[in-house]
Formats: C-alpha cells, sequence, structure tokens
C-alpha cells in the first residue's frame, strides 16, 4: 500500500521508483515471475507497461545500475539499455551512448531497437544503420547541440511542475495539513505555507511576464493564462 500511494503521488524520484518496485516484488516473492506482473501492476495502480519497463533496470549491471542511481544515466537510457542481454554488451552500450553523447531520444526510440535487431553486429555498424533510417539523424559528436540541451532542461522542468503539482493534489486528497495538525507540527505547516507562497509568487511573475511580453494572445490562451 505505501507503494501503491507513493507511486500514485509521483512524489519518488525515478531512482526510488525503481528500488521501491524492486523492493514490492520482492516482498511479494514475484520479482522473477514476470507473468504475475500484470496482476501486481493493477493492484498497485499502474500500467503493466511501466512496472516492467522500471523492472529492466533491474536487469543492468552493477556498473550501469551505479550511473543511473548517482543520476549520471536517465531513465529512459537506463530502461532501454535493460533490454539488451549480456554484461558485456551492455557495458559497451552504455560506453558508446556516453562518449558519444547520443541524445536519450534517439537511443530508446531507434538506437536500442536496432541494437536487438543486430544483436551480433559491431555497435558502431549498428549506430549507422540506426542513424540512416532517421529523416534528420543524429550525428555523433563530442559537443551536446545547444537546441537539444534546451529542449532537454524544458522538458525536465515542465515534469517538475507536474510533479509539484500532482504531489499538491495527493496531499489534499491525503490530508497532510491535518496529519501535520494531529501532530502539532507547527514548524511543518509553517515550512509547507512558505514554500507554496514562494511557488505561488513565482508563477504569478511568469504569467505576468508572459501577459505582458508575449502577446497577440486568443480568447482561449487568454482564458489559460488566467
Amino acid at each position: 500500500e505505501r507503494v501503491s500511494r507513493a507511486m500514485q503521488s509521483r512524489s519518488l524520484t525515478p531512482q526510488e521508483e525503481v528500488r521501491a518496485l524492486e523492493n514490492a516484488l520482492e516482498a511479494l516473492g514475484i520479482k522473477s515471475k514476470t507473468d504475475e506482473w500484470v496482476k501486481t501492476a493493477k493492484k498497485l495502480g499502474l500500467p503493466p507497461q511501466l512496472l516492467r519497463d522500471r523492472m529492466r533496470i533491474a536487469k543492468l549491471t552493477k556498473n550501469i545500475r551505479k550511473e543511473f542511481e548517482m543520476g549520471d544515466l536517465d531513465l529512459s537510457a537506463a530502461q532501454a539499455i535493460g533490454r539488451i542481454e549480456g554484461q558485456k554488451r551492455q557495458e559497451e552500450v552504455t560506453t558508446f551512448i556516453k562518449e558519444n553523447q547520443l541524445h536519450t531520444r534517439f537511443v530508446g526510440t531507434k538506437f536500442i531497437e536496432k541494437l536487438l535487431q543486430y544483436p551480433d553486429r559491431p555497435i558502431l555498424e549498428v549506430y549507422t544503420i540506426a542513424q540512416s533510417e532517421l529523416r534528420d539523424p543524429t550525428r555523433i559528436s563530442h559537443k551536446v547541440k545547444k537546441d537539444e540541451m534546451f529542449v532537454d532542461r524544458f522538458e525536465d522542468m515542465l515534469a517538475d511542475l507536474r510533479r509539484s503539482i500532482t504531489w499538491i493534489e495527493a496531499s489534499g486528497r491525503e490530508g497532510l495539513l491535518a496529519q501535520l495538525s494531529e501532530r502539532n507540527d507547527l514548524q511543518g505547516i509553517r515550512r509547507l505555507v512558505d514554500e507554496i507562497q514562494r511557488l505561488d509568487a513565482m508563477c504569478r511573475a511568469l504569467l505576468k511576464h508572459i501577459q505582458k511580453d508575449y502577446s497577440e494572445p486568443s480568447d482561449e490562451s487568454i482564458k489559460q493564462l488566467e
């Protein structure tokens, strides 16, 4: 139940999510019984595919898992690499991805698929095949393009905002303030109020900036901003 509540609230980091699900499956004695994961996912209130994706990380080598836990390898890339059989191949693919700074979307949607299709071919050869199938190929480069960095940071920001919104909604449903009051935790309440007020002030300032400097707004966009 704790795992289910935490996953529903989306308050966990990707690393915490994976550990929580891994521990839950181990506690239920079904970590290796993949045929029972669909039923377990439903009990946890999760899409079965999400559980399968997260548990791919449990298949990573110790070194790659450590990189994921340290935040040096993002969730999408870690899940994609977890689909590869063989520890040596996993290590070689991870090294190739990091040394050539391949974009996560390319890794997850094209590169890994081709690696699974051609498990015995050299990695560079498979990369070339995957690259040739892209309309706008992702080229090997030791420099991350500025537009790619911006897109990644922007998506991270939106993900953090969505996580904050979901957490606030969940705290209301689960009676966080009531729990703090029952514990007479005045400091906790003050901290919560301070952070919510800070978030509110920053959101209002950003919306004011958008309304002032970026408008030819339609009626619908005005409603959304308001």
